[in-house]
């Protein structure tokens, strides 16, 4: 939504067979002949063939791995430190440095991308799915969500239904 180019975060992806592997992704948004963002490209490194960047996100692997499988519960940081064997104030330099953002708005990613699959794959309630997703009120969940979508999420759960009747016109 910003049109900028975002490269070298990682994303825990499935292969083919099941279990999970690590890249390093790029995305870049696509425009149409008048410069409107009309998509979005992504291109996946597979973090053992990309030189240079592989040992500090594998370093970082523990606390990632942690954060994407667990992001339903409460994280501190300094658990996520511990997980890697840095210092509190070392992990979160190393990991801002990586993946461009603090590691608590990191969570808040993983949870906000959660409920939004939530939002359109079940009919339970904002305040259920702010609970399921680890937040602690819907409140703080809405200020989160707004701020990162810039909708509500019952906007967000309506603007899918209506694309969902309307067949995305």
């Amino acid at each position: 939504h910003t049109g900028k180019t975002r490269t070298y975060y990682s994303q825990m992806v499935p292969d083919i067979n099941g279990p999970l592997n690590w890249y390093v992704v790029s995305v870049a948004p696509l425009r149409d002949g008048r410069g409107c963002i009309c998509g979005v490209a992504l291109v996946l490194y597979d973090m053992h063939e990309v030189g240079g960047v592989t040992h500090h996100f594998q370093q970082l692997e523990p606390a990632l791995r942690h954060l994407h499988t667990r992001f339903r519960d409460p994280i501190e940081t300094k658990h996520l430190a511990a997980l890697t064997h840095l210092s509190e104030r070392q992990f979160t330099r190393l990991f801002h440095k990586l993946l461009c953002e603090p590691p608590m708005r990191y969570l808040i990613r993983q949870r906000i991308r959660a409920a939004c699959q939530d939002l359109i794959s079940t009919d339970h309630t904002a305040g259920a799915i702010a609970l399921e997703c680890g937040f602690y009120d819907q409140s703080a969940f809405t200020r989160a969500f707004r701020a990162h979508t810039g909708l509500t999420p019952s906007s967000y759960r309506q603007r899918h239904l209506d694309e969902l009747t309307t067949g995305g016109a």
